[in-house]
């Protein structure tokens, strides 16, 4: 299993220029090069719409079986748009019409310089950035976004952004000020700087709608930025106990209380530059006191989920994180797809690569079990190779061998449905699998 798809999540399969859709989603131009698409833009009148994606990405493939083909989605970004993909990455396995293109991904990578994937960019048809945001988008986030960039390029935000520097500040424009800032010209710091305007100026208005999509979207965004003394948390926070809990919107609202006392409470009083500030924190007394504060919030929830972050990353203690993931995912709702593979495969690997003691390793090889049995009969070769490695450092060899056979069976089924493109992982895994023969380590050893 590739490190990528740790990392970036939030990403694991190949996306091909071969599966763009032709019915009732989003139709992408299969072979034109970037400049001969720009041209037809301006034709029609059109924004350029690219996907960067990569080869091993994950939530990239996702989108393309959930989002992209998804009418809707189809009808607004066909009606909107020129519509691209373009394969950021390049493998063995690549097939012509993504070889063609690669010149093409190299100058969109050199130019708007995406960070990860999927990157979403929206350029006008002289080829000027007028939009780009990172990571999965649902169908409406997908077209919401699709919305903002329409907005966006209408708007004269360069100079508005000249006028701040001279101390003119149009608060009716600073929220895309700092979409601006962060997304077009790579500027995060003046990014966050404008959103904390923003919600500083909330602060004296009192106006702040936690319905609203696109206030939504922006607190989400810049999250980093709120404290729990601000009006938008305080607004959120009231919101958990009046919002209809069948709504979408009500896990979101518990994510942004949670991240933001996680930040103000746990975060800047238990850690300081990735070291702790004190061993041994008091978790009893620490949850008896944020419950105090904030009756309202699923305070135990927001304790463990930092307890996890806590012992992985500060304390790197293996059997404390597997013991408080274990507990997570016992109190977690988790179905097929990309949730299995997010909240069980990838804490199960990271566990894998990370720990030796016997106690982790087999808690990962439940989760692992757990994710292969909710995928059922989709393709599970990323599932098989996570759980083939964890019986190999459990020292379960002959086991492992057969587990990672089927691995390499799995991705071979799954090219062999795709027109015999087979994915990057295929070569990885049948790697993995003659270390397994040869009694190599699979995993990184440090010298």
């Amino acid at each position: 299993m590739k490190m990528g798809i740790i990392i970036l999540l939030l990403c694991t399969y190949i996306t091909s220029a071969n599966s763009q859709n032709k019915g009732g989603g989003i139709n992408f131009e299969e072979t034109a090069r970037y400049g001969d698409l720009l041209k037809l833009a301006k034709q029609q009148r059109k924004l350029l719409f690219i996907d960067a994606f990569a080869s091993w990405c994950g939530p990239c493939r996702q989108m393309d079986k959930e989002v992209y083909t998804n009418t809707n989605v189809g009808n607004f970004f066909n009606e909107n748009f020129i519509n691209v993909k373009f394969q950021m990455d390049s493998t063995d396995h690549d097939p012509s019409v993504i070889k063609s293109r690669r010149i093409d991904a190299i100058f969109i990578a050199n130019t708007f310089k995406p960070i990860g994937y999927p990157t979403f960019i929206f350029v006008n048809w002289d080829g000027q950035l007028v939009y780009k945001e990172l990571g999965y988008k649902d169908t409406a986030s997908l077209v919401g976004l699709g919305k903002r960039a329409i907005d966006f390029s209408h708007k004269d935000l360069n100079s508005k952004l000249i006028d701040y520097y001279n101390g003119k500040i149009d608060f009716a424009s600073i929220r895309d000020l700092a979409n601006f800032a962060t997304e077009v010209l790579n500027k995060k710091s003046l990014g966050d700087s404008l959103a904390r305007i923003y919600f500083t100026n909330i602060n004296t208005t009192g106006i702040f709608n936690v319905l609203n999509e696109e206030e939504f979207h922006f607190v989400e965004k810049y999250i980093g930025v709120l404290t729990t003394n601000d009006f938008v948390f305080q607004t959120i926070y009231n919101a958990l106990t009046e919002i209809d809990s069948n709504l979408q919107s009500k896990s979101n609202l518990n994510f942004i209380v949670s991240q933001i006392i996680q930040k103000d409470f746990l975060i800047e009083k238990l850690e300081n530059n990735g070291k702790h500030k004190e061993s041994n924190p008091n978790w009893q007394v620490i949850e008896s006191d944020l419950s105090e504060k904030f009756p309202k919030a699923n305070i135990k929830d927001i304790v463990l989920d930092y307890k996890i972050r806590y012992y992985q990353f500060i304390e790197k203690d293996c059997d404390k994180w597997s013991k408080y993931t274990d507990e997570k995912i016992q109190l977690t709702q988790i179905t097929g797809g990309i949730d299995s593979y997010i909240k069980l495969n990838i804490p199960a690997w990271n566990i894998f690569l990370s720990c030796e003691d016997t106690v982790s390793l087999n808690r990962a090889l439940k989760w692992s079990n757990q994710s292969i049995e909710l995928k059922k009969n989709a393709y599970v070769y990323a599932e098989l190779d996570t759980k083939a490695n964890i019986l190999y450092k459990l020292g379960k060899i002959r086991s492992a061998i057969e587990c990672e056979q089927k691995a390499v069976e799995a991705v071979e089924k799954f090219a062999k449905s795709k027109g015999n493109v087979a994915p990057p992982e295929l070569e990885e895994i049948k790697a993995t699998l003659a270390k397994m023969k040869k009694n190599q380590p699979t995993w990184p050893v440090l010298k």
